[in-house]
């Protein structure tokens, strides 16, 4: 009998020994393995930061990006003869649309990219971008101002119109990395405007859960349910913007927690 390692030449599969398909199944899969990883590292971190814009939560944006690397990894009946980059666009568009239906999500934008298309180059993703930026500028300047020096800078080059590469030029870093620095603080952002959106909402239904937070917490949401801005908190409080925020982040992510355990 052959060894595994000496697979017989111009023989069927049928002929060969369990071991030699074994071997064979193994180099076929490690080799399967290093192209699937070549080609994922390119879009891994581009998946990543539009689904964050488009969900606003940083959890759901890994959990669609690696959605759409199973469903990738298993695709089947790809043509080679088409450009890859609208396939793989394609099939984070219908992650996305089902993403929503499961959520019940509400729909802030229209599906944010159309079939096929990188949503970085789109138009029409960057028109919504800017209308998200104009509906919430006011808001946006508070949040930016609690933000640590270099990330202020970026965002505050974002929304006066600059090109990331003007901004990478100030920071001696590549575009790449402002792209990320700037997702990153957007995904906080939003999802901060998503908890403070829920406290507002039931804002009577938590007043007897507010006990149940620490000192310095409770003071913080007491004072931003009485309508005083992230900065004059702070002024008021003797502590860091970029301290309320977190505290407020935190107390009300406390509160989410303690409302569902109590309505469970």
């Amino acid at each position: 009998m052959a060894a595994a390692d000496e697979l017989p030449v111009d023989s069927r599969l049928e002929d060969w020994s369990h071991e030699q398909l074994m071997a064979e199944i193994q180099r076929c899969r490690a080799w399967l393995d290093a192209a699937f990883q070549a080609l994922w590292s390119r879009y891994e971190v581009q998946l990543r930061r539009s689904f964050l814009w488009w969900t606003g939560d940083p959890e759901a944006a890994m959990d669609l990006t690696q959605e759409v690397g199973l469903r990738l990894y298993r695709a089947g009946g790809y043509d080679s003869t088409r450009d890859f980059p609208p396939f793989l666009w394609g099939m984070a568009r219908k992650v996305l649309c089902s993403w929503w239906e499961r959520a019940g999500a509400r729909k802030r934008h229209e599906v944010p990219w159309a079939e096929g298309t990188d949503p970085e180059d789109s138009s029409a993703a960057a028109h919504q971008e800017r209308q998200w930026l104009d509906h919430c500028r006011e808001r946006l300047d508070q949040a930016v101002a609690c933000s640590p020096e270099r990330v202020q800078s970026i965002l505050r080059g974002w929304m006066a119109g600059r090109k990331d590469s003007e901004v990478a030029g100030e920071f001696a870093e590549t575009t790449l990395e402002v792209q990320k620095s700037r997702s990153r603080a957007i995904g906080r952002i939003r999802e901060q405007f998503r908890r403070e959106d829920w406290l507002e909402e039931r804002r009577d239904a938590v007043n007897g859960l507010l006990a149940s937070l620490p000192t310095n917490q409770q003071s913080v949401v007491l004072a931003w349910l009485e309508g005083k801005p992230y900065l004059q908190i702070a002024s008021e409080s003797g502590r860091e913007p970029g301290e309320v925020w977190q505290l407020l982040y935190k107390g009300v992510g406390s509160l989410m927690r303690a409302s569902e355990a109590h309505r469970g």
